[in-house]
């Protein structure tokens, strides 16, 4: 026999999935280097006169070469913005023998997440899911699949 919650349950565990979908961590594929993809987020934070301090670090990740996984570490570029209490974090991985994937994770309030994101996005030479055919079949085609799915979901 499967009982219904009490009322104060429901509520409450609706509360915490709100907040849980407010401050949740995105993370997009971008189809630019990272060093390029950084400075097109200043210049997208200056435009928009928000402050952010910015500062350098290391990321891990995992790289598949013959079913055998090898632990690298990526150069990371994190930026901590006051505005929406957000942190931005962009680096690249080498997911197969070549090629790499940018990858851009955003944590932090909604509202001013969508904001900066879109305008990053506009701010960029093409859309930031379109990559070309050249990127997909050196890190191959499932490493950025739906890219553009993730984009649109994070941009609502």
């Amino acid at each position: 026999l499967r009982r219904n919650p009490p009322t104060g349950a429901r509520r409450l565990r609706a509360g915490v999935s709100r907040h849980r979908r407010r401050n949740a961590v995105v993370k997009l594929p971008v189809c630019f280097e990272p060093r390029s993809a950084a400075t097109a987020l200043r210049a997208t934070l200056e435009r928009l006169g928000w402050e952010y301090t910015r500062s350098d670090d290391t990321r891990a990740f995992t790289q598949v070469a013959f079913v055998i996984p090898f632990q690298r570490a990526a150069h990371l570029f994190r930026y901590e913005i006051p505005h929406g209490d957000l942190l931005l974090e962009l680096w690249a991985e080498t997911p197969g023998s070549s090629g790499s994937v940018t990858w851009l994770e955003a944590r932090g309030d909604a509202k001013p997440r969508r904001e900066l994101l879109t305008a990053f996005a506009e701010g960029l030479p093409r859309r930031p899911w379109e990559f070309t055919l050249g990127q997909r079949l050196r890190v191959g085609l499932l490493s950025v699949r739906g890219a553009r799915r993730k984009w649109e979901k994070a941009l609502q």
